[in-house]
């Protein structure tokens, strides 16, 4: 047609009619719906609604994640309506929202860990979180948990590598006597609960623990070591490790900061709600990364052959100011056991100062300690 309307010759246009053996008022008829431009259908009966598709839009621009993110951070506020994962994948597809994705150069992975050999509670990471972060929150939330006086402001994280278990508490400080008490408390729930390998924690070595220092590395080792444990510092500037737990971040702020934070006003309703999403998160949520497949981590351990995992799992959301005095408690035990191994048992014996000492050191155990020395 175009060469035919374009100032062909008279033998050339005779030519194109001929190859067809079609008249030209026939060739119109038969092309004329090329006139009429694209014959789908504008909108299907199926489809989301213009309000529904505002409001996803309107979502995007505030957390910028995917579709798949989006849906269940939507299910956990309740929001979700008649909304399926196929309807927001369309929407994104029409309106082209895009999350930024980071990638090597190379296009290169490289694995944490062998996720086929590593069992569970082998590998533990430790962290702390800002709660109020300006950067992944929506205003109306970050003013709500910066500025009310009520709630925590910093999460504290322990999460088995092998099944993306977690353990979470709060805090409105930050101190490594709560990272401490927190630590031995996870572990000994751990061990009261069967799980009998030498469990290694992994951290950034941060203020909020012993800043890099050695020596109090050294100190804090011979007190996890009654629990069979151990603490490996990396370097959160270059080594990947962190990205383990960073990532668990992230899912914080998009399936429980995100969604509640501007409606939780008093401490007790923070307490239920994150009780609620830790419970989430280690029996109902599954999860995407290595080795996981698709579980949740309840089912992880027990493909791992961890029989109690209901059990082990059932842990209470901390909150580590109001729960002091009783970690402490539980911490003393620990730090009295160690002090007693490194003391040699004839000083016990003839040095009452010693006996002293340890009882001054540790009023909580005033009792325990006086029928230890005294066995002695």
């Amino acid at each position: 047609m175009n060469i035919y309307e374009a100032g062909a010759s008279p033998e050339l246009r005779e030519k194109i009619i001929s190859w067809g053996h079609f008249s030209l008022e026939e060739i119109e008829r038969l092309w004329a719906f090329l006139l009429l431009g694209l014959r789908r259908p504008k909108s299907h009966p199926r489809q989301a609604t213009p309000e529904e598709e505002a409001k996803i839009l309107s979502d995007f621009e505030k957390v910028k994640i995917g579709a798949q993110r989006l849906k269940k951070m939507l299910e956990r506020k309740k929001e979700l309506g008649k909304l399926t994962l196929a309807k927001l994948r369309w929407i994104y597809r029409r309106n082209d929202l895009r999350v930024r994705k980071v990638r090597t150069k190379n296009w290169e992975t490289r694995s944490l860990y062998d996720y086929r050999t590593i069992g569970a509670f082998e590998d533990m990471h430790y962290d702390t979180k800002e709660i109020a972060d300006a950067k992944s929150l929506p205003e109306e939330a970050y003013a709500n948990l910066k500025n009310n006086g009520h709630l925590p402001l910093y999460e504290w994280n322990l999460i088995d590598v092998a099944s993306r278990s977690r353990f979470i508490a709060y805090s409105r400080g930050k101190s490594s006597t709560f990272w401490l008490q927190f630590l031995i408390f996870t572990l000994s729930h751990l061990r009261y609960h069967g799980i009998s390998n030498h469990i290694r924690v992994h951290t950034d070595g941060g203020s909020e623990f012993f800043s890099g220092s050695k020596r109090k590395q050294k100190e804090w080792n011979s007190i996890i070591g009654e629990l069979d444990a151990d603490i490996d510092c990396y370097n959160p500037n270059w080594d990947i490790r962190k990205n383990l737990i960073e990532r668990s971040h992230r899912s914080d702020d998009e399936e429980f900061l995100i969604p509640f934070g501007a409606n939780m006003k008093t401490k007790k309703q923070f307490m239920i709600q994150s009780q609620e999403y830790s419970d989430y998160w280690n029996t109902l949520r599954s999860h995407s990364g290595k080795g996981m497949y698709g579980r949740t981590p309840k089912e992880k351990l027990r493909a791992l052959w961890i029989c109690n995992a209901w059990a082990i799992l059932a842990f209470e959301v901390l909150h580590l100011d109001e729960s002091f005095h009783l970690l402490q408690e539980h911490l003393e035990y620990f730090q009295f056991q160690r002090l007693l191994r490194a003391t040699p048992k004839e000083q016990l014996i003839s040095e009452r100062k010693i006996w002293l000492d340890l009882l001054t050191r540790y009023p909580h155990m005033r009792s325990y300690a006086q029928n230890v020395l005294t066995y002695y």
